[in-house]
């Protein structure tokens, strides 16, 4: 359903890491004593920084004005239609499973509402094609996409294009169920293919979770084979390197880190200190991990340096929680816990977490330690992310292409990867552990190691949560 969706590359997936990684910090009590503070310029700070962070791309603006126009684009759909559209998708999905649902639709009331809503807007597809196809989006940095609605538009657009796609296969019109594809595979590759910071990087994520519903079409056996082909086309292979994570990561230290360390009003109250100067050498110590971790297998990385930076964060959580917070730790509100406990005025005002979105209570984090905390627990899953994100592009394609091969084939799958060759160009290698993806024709499913790096059989998931692997099945469906 939607939320199986969202949560496979959202941001639900680091919210729950950030709550499980912290439990283990929480302290009780109150230390009251007055902080050393040692300040720093930011070219000071500069200073101690390696060049090779400080080296970033110059603004592109085109970027910055195709993704305002696709925003302006996307506000044409109204929210309300958006949801409804995918409630009803979700309550469908489940009937099909054998589940049940609150929402009482039927296909039939579901193809009639998309075709209506996209009639409505008759020249909003060729607009956002038009967009689409002048090159990448650059999403705005951080979270703090003040405007809140421009980042509901863009979830909207994608729900939109991801569940309308079923309706018109439902209705067997595989023309306009294949342009709505080939538009949200576009929209991710304009966004992924931008830079920024940590978040937009996260809000591209959540692009790339909702297209993942798309995937279940190319199963289904009056999908026909020719639109498959014109879909596998299109998809562009995963990259080895995750280039869009590494610019992230360097955006966002620079972006944030390091103007926040420089602040001449540190916003740390209660016990310990604060020394600008040693801060950002270890920010940056851990920004160059971050870096050379983003793209490489799981299987690759440096454990010893992720076990000390994680060690890092939990100090400062510690810190934090001896400081100022006093009330009970409660699971999402983790993050809000963190950006109000620094902002706090006084040790003698402890916050007290609400029940705010994830998204909200990151934006609420404009603090040196705060963002070094969250950044911490959150580049800690990116090469996750990542690898998952990559692993389900080309297992998609490798769908895709069985599809193509059936079709030439007496509806037959190929008996070993070399069937697959000619089609694909290359068997894909699985980017957890680098390893090429494991094909059995018999049980009609190709899969590989998830983020645990332990082979389960074939037992498929999306290689994020662990106890499954990132796998597909290629089995036809009615």
């Amino acid at each position: 359903m939607a939320m199986n969706a969202l949560a496979r590359f959202g941001l639900l997936p680091m919210a729950l890491y950030l709550a499980s990684a912290a439990s283990v910090v929480v302290v009780t009590g109150c230390a009251e004593q007055k902080p050393e503070v040692r300040l720093a310029t930011l070219n000071e700070l500069k200073a101690l920084v390696p060049k090779e962070l400080l080296n970033v791309p110059p603004e592109d603006k085109a970027a910055k004005a195709r993704y305002e126009k696709l925003i302006a684009l996307a506000k044409k759909i109204k929210p309300e239609d958006a949801n409804r559209v995918t409630a009803n998708w979700s309550a469908l999905w489940q009937i099909s499973k054998g589940g049940k649902t609150n929402v009482k639709v039927t296909e039939a009331e579901q193809i009639a509402l998309v075709k209506r809503l996209w009639k409505t807007n008759p020249h909003l597809l060729s607009d956002l094609e038009a967009v689409l196809a002048s090159g990448p989006l650059a999403v705005p940095s951080g979270l703090e996409m003040e405007d809140a609605d421009s980042s509901r538009a863009q979830i909207d657009l994608t729900r939109m294009l991801a569940f309308s796609s079923e309706s018109y296969v439902a209705a067997s019109d595989f023309g306009m169920a294949t342009r709505l594809v080939l538009l949200l595979y576009r929209l991710v590759d304009a966004m992924r293919s931008g830079s920024g910071s940590i978040f937009p990087y996260l809000a591209t994520n959540i692009v790339m979770g909702i297209s993942t519903s798309t995937t279940d079409l190319y199963a289904q056996s009056k999908f026909p084979a020719k639109d498959c082909s014109v879909i596998l086309r299109s998809l562009q292979p995963a990259p080895k390197e995750d280039q869009n994570l590494v610019a992230a990561i360097k955006g966002e230290f620079l972006e944030y880190t390091l103007p926040d360390l420089a602040s001449n009003k540190p916003k740390l109250t209660g016990a310990g200190s604060y020394d600008a100067l040693e801060t950002v050498k270890k920010a940056a110590r851990k920004t160059q991990f971050a870096i050379s971790n983003a793209s490489v297998p799981l299987s690759k990385l440096d454990r010893t340096s992720y076990n000390e930076l994680e060690q890092d964060a939990n100090d400062v959580l510690r810190h934090i929680y001896q400081s100022n917070y006093k009330g009970p730790y409660k699971s999402m509100d983790l993050v809000t816990a963190i950006g109000n406990t620094l902002d706090a005025a006084s040790p003698a005002k402890p916050p007290t977490p609400n029940t705010e979105d994830v998204r909200s209570a990151l934006n609420r984090i404009h603090n040196s330690l705060g963002r070094l905390v969250v950044g911490q627990y959150t580049w800690d899953i990116l090469p996750t992310l990542s690898c998952g994100w990559r692993a389900e592009r080309d297992l998609t394609r490798i769908l895709l292409a069985s599809r193509v091969y059936r079709a030439s084939h007496g509806g037959k799958l190929p008996p070993t990867v070399a069937g697959f060759v000619p089609i694909l160009g290359a068997w894909p290698t699985n980017p957890f552990d680098g390893q090429p993806f494991t094909y059995l024709p018999k049980q009609e499913k190709v899969y590989g190691v998830g983020n645990d790096l332990t082979d389960h059989g074939g037992d498929l998931g999306n290689g994020i949560v662990s106890g499954k692997d990132a796998g597909i099945s290629l089995q036809l469906t009615r």
